[in-house]
């Protein structure tokens, strides 16, 4: 018969390889962690890098759009850039996003912002899993169809596009045509973000859509332009207000202004390529900062020509071409936008805001008045 002390021997024993069992188990499931972690953090890592490359490319490449494949990793924008979890920011330069990119692929194309002359390419990214649905009011509205589609003017880029011989998503837009009816059957796809863009107040403001109600409330948001009322039907190409709604609440199956405040909803665009942006930008704080930057780019090339026009005038008083010397009275109107370009690159966007657009948009025509009769004299132009 055993004793009581081996017995207790080998009931230890079995405890201490327990223990040393569990230790050796928690320290290879740490290894495996920790490698883990350091496989994420290259991985991460590198997408970072290849972004950076893929999204300072496309902003150089003005006028084109194009889709790029991407690992499944969540992209977060902010006014700082694009980030994949902590890691820093990539900042590309203006441009103007959702909030969060998901998939597998992007969509980036990129725009000149002239007023007249070129100030920056503004970066537009979205992905296909993003939904952009366009609101007319009847088949014989055509107020989007140019902004919508055109071979004319810039517009946006095709739904779809033919790439390896398959057809795919490039830019995820619907233009839909709302009847006088007050309940609108909307037909959700499971995107996991929705953008209405109306011109038509009435319709925002009274319009119900069904099944809005389902969808999660940060899912929705929506974009009215409204361009101002000196703008003669150039109202994509003049300036104006964009006003960023968010889903209502759930039994109104409307929208309501962004965070109830119609301050904070409220902003500008001159040109079209800025009322673009609006559409892009998923609320209106991430639209304004980089509205700031672009002015305070305005402000800076517009100085730049403003320092060309009087070497130029000064070299036409010498030669006494009294022809080319009208290119004296572009001087004012850079002077006009450079003053109001940086007011709006500190304040952007304030109550007053809508004059000093209009006084830059004024002087835009201007100068591009006196390139053209420039040209026509065979002087150098402005621009």
């Amino acid at each position: 018969m055993k004793s009581k002390k081996g017995v207790i021997e080998i009931q230890f024993n079995w405890i201490f390889v327990l223990i040393a069992g569990a230790l050796i188990l928690t320290f290879f499931i740490i290894v495996v962690q920790k490698q883990k972690q350091v496989a994420d953090v290259k991985l991460i890592g590198a997408i970072k890098a290849d972004l950076s490359t893929i999204l300072i490319g496309s902003q150089v490449s003005r006028g084109t759009s194009s889709l790029v494949d991407i690992p499944a990793v969540d992209i977060y924008y902010d006014c700082e850039g694009y980030a994949i979890t902590n890691l820093q920011a990539i900042d590309p330069g203006i441009s103007f996003s959702p909030n969060l990119l998901k998939g597998y692929n992007l969509m980036m194309w990129s725009l000149d912002w002239n007023v007249p002359f070129r100030v920056d390419n503004f970066l537009f990214i979205t992905s296909p899993g993003v939904r952009y649905i366009f609101i007319k009011r009847n088949s014989g509205d055509n107020t989007w169809d140019d902004f919508y589609e055109s071979e004319d003017n810039p517009s946006f880029p095709p739904r779809t596009i033919i790439q390896d011989g398959e057809e795919r998503i490039l830019f995820n837009k619907d233009l839909m045509i709302v009847s006088e009816a007050k309940n609108y059957d909307f037909e959700n796809e499971n995107n996991y973000k929705i953008r209405f863009i109306f011109w038509d107040d009435n319709i925002i403001r009274n319009q119900r859509f069904s099944n809005l109600q389902d969808i999660p409330d940060e899912t929705v948001t929506a974009l009215y332009y409204e361009p101002d009322n000196s703008c003669s039907g150039e109202g994509f190409d003049c300036f104006g207000e964009v006003i960023f709604y968010e889903k209502g609440a759930d039994a109104s199956r409307k929208f309501k202004k962004w965070r109830d405040d119609d301050d904070k909803a409220r902003s500008y665009y001159l040109g079209r390529t800025s009322l673009i942006a609006a559409v892009f930008a998923e609320d209106p704080e991430h639209y304004n900062c980089n509205m700031r930057r672009a002015f305070k780019k305005l402000a800076f090339i517009a100085q730049v020509y403003l320092d060309k026009v009087d070497d130029l005038y000064d070299y036409y008083k010498e030669t006494n071409n009294d022809n080319c010397k009208l290119i004296s009275s572009a001087s004012t109107a850079l002077h006009i936008i450079i003053d109001g370009a940086e007011d709006l690159s500190e304040d952007f966007p304030h109550a007053a805001d809508l004059n000093d657009i209009e006084e830059i948009y004024g002087q835009i025509l201007v100068l591009e008045n006196i390139n053209n009769r420039l040209q026509r004299l065979s002087c150098a132009e402005i621009y």
